[in-house]
């Protein structure tokens, strides 16, 4: 594997992290009934998203926030997965925190 290629790889891997890591911080944000709905909702788009499954159409979900600080500086993030991978985040956030419930 050529250094070039790596770096595309490595880079690539670092945005879905950043990304995930963004609703993540979103979802914890909400209540708990809110991110249940948020689990259904998702689950919606990914049976909706299944006709495009075999084609170069995909669904995405898009999120993005700007937070304004005291100063007059403002923070944007943003991120663009699947709901299929939102989803199976989610499920492996809950089920770390089932074990670990001091996180939340």
């Amino acid at each position: 594997m050529n250094d070039d290629f790596r770096r595309i790889m490595v880079k690539r891997l670092r945005m879905v992290e950043e990304d995930l890591a963004n609703v993540r911080q979103w979802y914890y944000s909400q209540p708990p009934s809110e991110r249940q709905t948020f689990k259904k909702d998702l689950q919606a788009l990914v049976e909706a998203s299944k006709p495009f499954a075999g084609s170069c159409l995909t669904i995405e979900v898009k999120y993005q926030a700007t937070a304004h600080a005291q100063d007059g500086e403002t923070i944007s993030v943003k991120a663009s997965r699947s709901p299929e991978e939102i989803l199976q985040a989610i499920d492996e956030w809950d089920n770390a925190d089932e074990h670990d419930p001091s996180f939340i």
